[in-house]
């Protein structure tokens, strides 16, 4: 793991942990303290248990979110769904793709809008789960489908 991945991983827990303290899930801001102190100083001292711990909370957190997620779209009207002309759909990609050349996971605000525009699934997934290399290229590809 290089120094800029062990920063950005730094990064990403302290926002998690941070998070997690928002929606109280205790043991994920528990986990996250711990792994983010592996983390400081750019040294990863991360144990796979941590790791395991990690993915398994979040997984738990996440799942119940769908779940209270779920239960309010069943109660909420549908609305019409928004669309972007190209014009704003090219700004859009314009806009997010030195997020990505940069690793900035501020590109996360940008998902939202990203959703809107059509054959942008596989895009929105690599940008959720961080894969900024692989959503640059397919960036790439999707603003040269909307030139032309």
């Amino acid at each position: 793991m290089s120094s800029k991945d062990i920063e950005l991983a730094h990064r990403l827990v302290h926002t998690l942990k941070s998070n997690a303290a928002q929606l109280a899930q205790d043991t994920l801001v528990q986990i996250s303290e711990e792994i983010e102190e592996c983390l400081k100083d750019g040294k990863n001292l991360v144990t796979p248990q941590q790791k395991d711990e990690l993915n398994k909370e979040l997984n738990k957190a996440l799942a119940e979110f769908e779940h209270q997620i779920n239960e309010t779209e069943q109660k909420l009207p549908v609305e019409s769904e928004k669309s972007l002309d190209s014009e704003a759909i090219l700004n859009l990609l314009g806009e997010l793709e030195p997020m990505l050349k940069e690793s900035d996971t501020d590109c996360m605000d940008l998902l939202d809008n990203l959703r809107l525009i059509p054959g942008s699934d596989t895009l929105v997934q690599q940008v959720e789960e961080f894969d900024f290399e692989n959503a640059l290229g397919t960036l790439i590809e999707l603003k040269e489908k909307w030139k032309k």
